[in-house]
Order: C-alpha cells, then structure tokens, then sequence
C-alpha cells in the first residue's frame, strides 16, 4: 500500500509531511524552521504534495499520508537514516 500511495512523493515531500506530523502542525514558520528550508520552499513543497495526493489542504494531506502508510504515527524511528537517536 506504501508503494502505491508514495510513488510520487520524493523523499523531500514525505519528510515534510512527516515533520508537520511530528511537530503536529501544518504552518508554514514553523516547519521551514525544523527542517532548514526558506518558507517558499514549504509552501511550494506543500503545493506539490496536495496536487499528488489531490486533496485540498495541509491537513488532508498528512491524513491522508497517514492512511496510505507514507508517514508513521510514530514518528522516525532509530531505523530511519535521517534519525538522529
């Protein structure tokens, strides 16, 4: 189901989605803080990841990474290469 529902988000649009869902926000400030990307960038990210996913907002668009098994309720995990634990 991953496959199918990830294939064309880069791995840049699902550590945004993943991120928003950590921080528990969809806001623009804050996550172009925690991953180190101009606000811009966020917003034209976001931009791309509504249009894969065809869905309307931010917040539909990490439900419904979540129900497609793109991101994890349980956030990155030691297993994650991006993971400092």
């Amino acid at each position: 189901m991953e496959a199918q529902g990830n294939c064309k988000l880069t791995p840049a649009l699902v550590r945004l989605l993943q991120t928003s869902l950590d921080l528990g926000t969809t806001s623009t400030k804050p996550l172009s803080d925690a991953l180190f990307l101009s606000q811009a960038t966020v917003r034209t990210e976001f931009q791309q990841v509504l249009r894969i996913l065809d869905v309307r907002t931010r917040g539909a668009a990490v439900i419904t990474a979540i129900q497609r098994g793109i991101v994890s309720l349980n956030g990155r995990g030691t297993d994650d290469p991006g993971s400092n634990l």
